[in-house]
């Protein structure tokens, strides 16, 4: 049976599965990044446009008018091509005084027939694919306008672009659809072109020939049919980004399914689907969205968009996927990419990165669902193997987290940082604070103030210590802004027979190769498991904060074998060292009763329910209080920060006695005696 002690060794006495693809969130960031590349451009698009901060966008309504005829002679021809659009926008003046407006639209293909603010025409420049708007009048702070812009052509993004005009199936069947992450939502309609600034509810009106079933965010209001086509309003009432707002539309059959949230609330799960992908095989893994929809409720909270419905929008083989809010759109029907995708639901739309260079917020956390959903279905072995192959593809990550290029769309859709690394961030997060405290700060995350808006890591970062209590910058700092992992070496030694106190002494040596160009080495509690004779174990936590450090402890038992991160719980390599015992080992605890430090205040002391320990301002960072027996067995272990000052310890756990108490910071090591009295 294991035993698991919590030792935070932060300085020392001494110091001086198989394999499983996580295929979700490749497809993910194949699809992202192949949408917004063209056949005959390279995947590094760069993308740099100007974003009009003199405005607070509330709403999008887009009217659009979808014709085309379709020839059967040549499946990918489309003989006309057109899009037909009027895009009312509403947004609340940020200037003391406005007078003008850009809107971010694509000169390439698109031509702006009139602009009305405020039912009053006025007028407009459209070129360098911005639309400049003369309001004709002066708008104060926080003051109400609206501009509805007419506009009409054919969208220029060619291949796999963010608007495009393709077929599906062996019959070729007319399909078109919309994806706009990162930059492509100015492909198709005037916005404001930036995740930062989501409207608090859109509308998204399709009109298109008869046979073509439309399908976009939210609630379908009504279907208006005309003589040859059919008018599709759907509403959503939840804040949206722009890159969110979406349409396909096609030859669709519908799947409905019904979600139960447990509370007596329910939603329609409605899935869109190619009707040669109506089989039963797909039938049945759409059925898992609403297990995926109870397990993720579960752990992240409610649903985000539950007043509306979720589903799927089949789209062209081989994209992958998108999270568009409140229906995905994606290639397969696969587990992987579904999880992926409903994840996304909650980290990605409820919260948004506030701009491209967090966009792990959106992608890791996703990646990261898909591992959850994984373990709560398949069992832990196997999201071992998933979260193994995550890590495994995140030592390959070049550059940091915290995108270094965010107009480049594969720098920002980059599988090993963005996904794997991102995810990989999470699960040692998740190890470091335990499962309870993981939980409770991604719940207190999307309730926080950045519920249906926008964060970024250290938005992030500080719900995570408010929870767990515990000072993060150091994990933060390293694994999202700097680069690469950590390379340990890690060597250990014993000996056979116990010292006078009947304990055996245990060294153990952990090294770091220096790392370039941040952080010069790797911050963290890791995790030794040792192994005895009666084939019980004992988990110790080190917490190593240099490139070179070493440990003495004493056990009861002489181990017989130490485990470096059993548990697989740090992106890392290690390899293993000679090691043996200092000619310095110390066999009694004298030398620790020599270097007391009689400044550190314990009151009581003797004790007998509870002392206090005063903390000054020398001791820094995170701090380890550890309660030893005056033999130097460990007794209790308190795990706190500086900025607490003073700490109350409750005795009841104790025996009476001497006792010493030694006081880890990250600069200092304080020993004291402690008199504890019985009852």
């Amino acid at each position: 049976m294991q035993k698991i002690v919590n030792i935070l060794l932060w300085l020392g006495i001494m110091s001086t599965a198989f394999t499983q693809i996580p295929q979700g969130s490749l497809s993910c960031a194949k699809g992202k990044i192949k949408a917004l590349a063209s056949t005959t451009n390279n995947l590094r698009i760069a993308q740099n446009q100007t974003i009009d901060d003199s405005i607070d966008v509330k709403y999008y309504k887009l009217d659009l008018d979808i014709s085309y005829r379709f020839s059967s002679k040549d499946s990918n021809h489309y003989g006309t091509k057109l899009l037909k659009g009027i895009v009312s926008l509403k947004a609340a003046s940020i200037s003391q005084s406005l007078q003008e407006v850009k809107l971010n639209l694509k000169n390439e293909g698109l031509q702006v027939d009139s602009v009305f603010v405020d039912q009053s025409k006025q007028a407009h420049t459209h070129q360098n694919d911005l639309l400049l708007v003369d309001l004709g009048k002066t708008i104060p702070r926080n003051e109400l306008f609206t501009i509805m812009v007419y506009y009409q052509g054919v969208p220029s993004a060619g291949g796999f672009g963010s608007f495009t005009f393709t077929t599906h199936g062996d019959t070729a069947q007319p399909m078109i659809y919309s994806l706009s992450e990162p930059f492509g939502a100015a492909d198709w309609f005037p916005c404001k072109n930036t995740p930062n600034d989501k409207a608090d509810s859109s509308d998204v009106w399709i009109t298109a020939p008869k046979d073509m079933v439309s399908v976009s965010n939210g609630l379908l209001e009504e279907v208006i049919e005309h003589d040859s086509t059919k008018t599709y309003k759907w509403k959503s009432r939840y804040p949206i980004a722009n890159y969110l707002i979406s349409f396909t539309m096609t030859n669709f059959e519908q799947y409905h399914n019904t979600f139960n949230d447990g509370n007596g609330l329910s939603m329609p799960v409605d899935h869109y689907v190619f009707p040669e992908y109506n089989t039963e095989e797909n039938r049945k893994n759409m059925d898992e969205t609403l297990f995926m929809l109870e397990t993720f409720s579960q752990k992240f909270g409610p649903y985000p968009f539950l007043k509306e419905k979720y589903g799927h929008a089949n789209f062209t083989t081989g994209i992958g996927g998108m999270e568009h809010q409140t229906c995905s759109s994606v290639s397969d029907f696969s587990n992987g990419l579904v999880a992926h995708e409903l994840a996304h639901q909650w980290f990605g739309d409820k919260i948004t990165c506030t701009n491209w260079e967090n966009i792990w917020l959106n992608e890791g956390f996703a990646s990261y669902g898909e591992v959850l959903y994984g373990e709560y279905k398949n069992g832990k072995s196997f999201s071992d193997g998933v979260i193994n192959s995550v890590m495994n593809g995140a030592k390959n990550a070049v550059g940091s987290v915290y995108v270094e290029k965010p107009t480049v769309v594969d720098e920002i859709f980059n599988t090993e940082r963005t996904y794997f690394k991102g995810a990989s961030v999470l699960h040692m997060l998740r190890r470091i604070v335990g499962d309870e405290t993981f939980f409770q700060i991604l719940k207190q995350y999307l309730n926080s103030v950045h519920a249906y808006g926008n964060a970024c890591t250290e938005d992030f970062q500080s719900v995570a210590e408010n929870v767990s209590g515990l000072s993060l910058d150091y994990f933060f700092k390293q694994w999202i802004y700097g680069y690469n992992h950590p390379h340990y070496q890690f060597g250990w030694a014993t000996k056979e027979t116990s010292n006078a106190q009947n304990k055996f002494p245990v060294y153990f040596k952990i090294n770091q190769m220096p790392n370039a160009p941040s952080p010069t080495f790797f911050t963290m509690p890791i995790t030794l498991r040792v192994n005895y004779k009666d084939s019980s174990s004992t988990d110790l936590i080190v917490f190593n904060n240099r490139l070179i450090q070493d440990s003495l402890i004493y056990l009861d038992q002489m181990p017989t074998h130490i485990t470096f991160d059993p548990d697989s719980s740090i992106l890392k390599n290690v390899s293993l060292i000679p090691t043996n015992l200092p000619d310095s080992l110390l066999n009694t605890v004298d030398q620790l009763f020599n270097s007391i430090n009689h400044e550190l205040t314990l009151s009581p002391n003797p004790a007998r329910e509870q002392f206090e320990l005063t903390l000054d301002a020398s001791f820094q960072g995170n701090v380890s209080i550890q309660i030893c027996s005056a033999s130097g067995s460990l007794e209790k272990t308190i795990w706190t920060h500086s900025n607490a000052q003073k700490i109350t310890v409750a005795c009841a756990d104790l025996k009476p006695g001497l006792h010493l108490v030694k006081v880890y910071s990250d600069q200092r090591l304080e020993v004291q005696k402690l008199y504890i009295v019985a009852p």
